[in-house]
Order: C-alpha cells, then structure tokens, then sequence
C-alpha cells in the first residue's frame, strides 16, 4: 500500500501541478505492478476518519506501507503522520513501514525493493 496526500491537498496543489501529481501517481502504480507488486493507492485527506484506512487493512494483508514525503515533510501534518503509523502498527501487526524521498514519487519502487527485493528471474 501506498500512503500519501491526494493532488488536491492544499500543500501539494501549492508547490505541484495538480496534472503532473497525477501522472507521478500513475507511474508510480505501473512501476509497482511491473516490477511484480501488488500495490495499491491510498490518497487521504488529514481531516479522513481513521476508520476508513483500519477497513482498508481489514480487507486484506499488506506486507508493507509506503508513506509518501508530503505526508512526513510538512510540520503541520506530523500528528497526523503519526497517528497513520500507529494506526497501521495496531491494525496490521508486522507491516514493515517504508518511505520515498523528496526528490521523486518513484522512488517509492525502491524503497519496496529494499525490503521486499524481486525474486531472481529463471
């Protein structure tokens, strides 16, 4: 699963074009799925009940989450940049916690790759 704000949030509609946020978001997706992962997008709003992400991790098991940087890069969302990571510790027990950096959304590929490498081809 992949954590991070969606293109209309105001700090990312602020400093990105709401199109190439979107762009970004699909390559990342196909990136993920070409690479063999099941991945999938979660694009809250920090005001989003907590509910909706605990029936999310309800609905199936997810090895990993990657938590997008602006949803850690921005003071103003650290409380609830913590209560996403607690909420996931307590709603899906062994998840491994994985993040992108700043310069680009794909790198979140590699951020998986690091823990969950791809299996060597036959």
């Amino acid at each position: 699963m992949g954590i991070g704000l969606p293109p209309t949030h105001p700090s990312v509609a602020a400093h990105a074009n709401l199109v190439l946020v979107r762009d970004a978001l699909a390559r990342v997706e196909a990136a993920m799925e070409g690479a063999g992962y099941d991945y999938t997008q979660y694009l809250p709003m920090p005001e989003d009940d907590m509910a909706i992400l605990i029936a999310a991790l309800g609905q199936k098991k997810y090895d990993g989450v990657v938590i997008g940087f602006g949803v850690r890069g921005s003071s103003e969302l650290t409380p609830w940049f913590e209560q996403l990571l607690n909420t996931i510790a307590e709603h899906s027990p062994g998840t491994k916690f994985m993040f992108n950096t700043p310069e680009s959304p794909l790198t979140a590929v590699e951020a998986v790759q690091r823990w969950f490498p791809a299996a060597p081809a036959q």
